[in-house]
């Protein structure tokens, strides 16, 4: 044994070869024969001996009509079967090393252990040395399939309507003040109730004076569905007055899902409007939900938001700041991205 290579071995090149040739075409051999060097070893450290060369048929196993698989008894009537271990291979092949195309096939595999008993008998009459490099064999074998590569967080695409709502800062001076929410309400419905046409204006501009109920409504046909009050403030007040009349509006459409937009809210403020069946949104919120939304949502939902920059509030300094903030962030809103 010594100085010797195990691998350069005769024995080992011929199963190793006829491995390599029959593999091609069943694939779980791999399994199977990792599944046969683990029996033999624990059958001839049974035996107490390195290797066997005598008859097959004399080795101790279960017998019978019904047995469609190789199982070894140890001298105490231990059970050493091929399925176990194989089991335990594909296991690893896929859990462990994640060769997801290796085959389920441990019933069809240990029930062929016959067609490829010329290896078992050749592991039987190696020695360890040998039977480890047919082992090293079949592993370089199993590593060399591909892998399942998870996916990469550093690969994914922005999440365009997440990055405005976190990142993008809100109403600067010199801009109309509360463009930001409004838009982002607008946007976000646009993106979530497609079932719906959604109206707004710019900010400001007097919902009952525009016919609208709230800053943005959803209409089904003649009927308003949804209806949207911005305020772009810290809302602390359960009795807001400055809630009066969107409230007053909605006496008219009992059945429209109502909803307040604003800065932030107190809980109480939240307890106040949720007993009048209007629920309370902000930046953070709208966030927590987008947060769920497939990528093509969000980016519809972005396109919305920069629709309702240029084509609604049409201010150039509101613009410019928006088309610069996508630019570093890196967001592609064209309908090809």
């Amino acid at each position: 044994m010594a100085g010797r290579t195990p691998a350069n071995t005769p024995a080992v090149t011929a199963l190793l070869a006829n491995f390599e040739e029959e593999r091609q075409q069943r694939r779980f051999l791999i399994g199977l024969l990792m599944a046969f060097v683990a029996v033999v070893e624990v059958v001839l450290a049974d035996r107490g001996e390195e290797s066997y060369a005598g008859a097959f048929e004399d080795l101790p196993r279960t017998k019978g009509p019904r047995v469609n698989t190789l199982t070894f008894l140890t001298a105490d009537g231990t059970k050493i079967g091929v399925r176990g271990y194989y089991t335990k291979a594909e296991h690893v092949i896929h859990n462990s090393l994640r060769r997801y195309d290796y085959p389920n096939a441990a019933p069809h595999a240990t029930q062929a252990w016959h067609q490829h008993q010329a290896m078992l008998i050749s592991l039987l009459a190696m020695d360890a040395d040998e039977r480890r490099a047919v082992a090293d064999g079949v592993w370089s074998a199993i590593v060399d399939m591909p892998e399942f590569q998870r996916r990469s967080l550093a690969a994914a695409s922005p999440r365009p309507f997440a990055t405005v709502l976190t990142d993008f800062p809100g109403t600067q001076k010199g801009e109309p003040a509360g463009a930001i929410l409004q838009g982002l309400a607008f946007a976000y419905y646009r993106a979530d109730s497609p079932n719906v046409t959604i109206e707004t204006g710019k900010v400001g501009a007097g919902s009952r004076t525009r016919g609208r109920v709230g800053d943005v409504d959803g209409w089904n046909g003649p009927d308003l569905v949804l209806s949207i009050e911005v305020k772009d403030t810290d809302v602390t007040d359960p009795k807001d007055p400055a809630l009066d009349s969107f409230i007053a509006n909605l006496a008219e459409w009992p059945d429209a899902t109502a909803v307040v937009v604003a800065k932030s809210a107190t809980q109480e403020v939240m307890d106040e409007l949720k007993s009048q069946s209007i629920s309370v949104l902000t930046r953070d919120l709208m966030n927590d939900n987008v947060a769920r939304w497939d990528l093509n949502k969000q980016r519809l939902a972005a396109r919305e938001f920069y629709y309702y920059l240029v084509r609604v509030q049409q201010n150039s300094k509101l613009i410019e700041r928006f088309e610069a903030f996508i630019a570093e962030a890196g967001i592609d809103l064209s309908s090809s991205a």
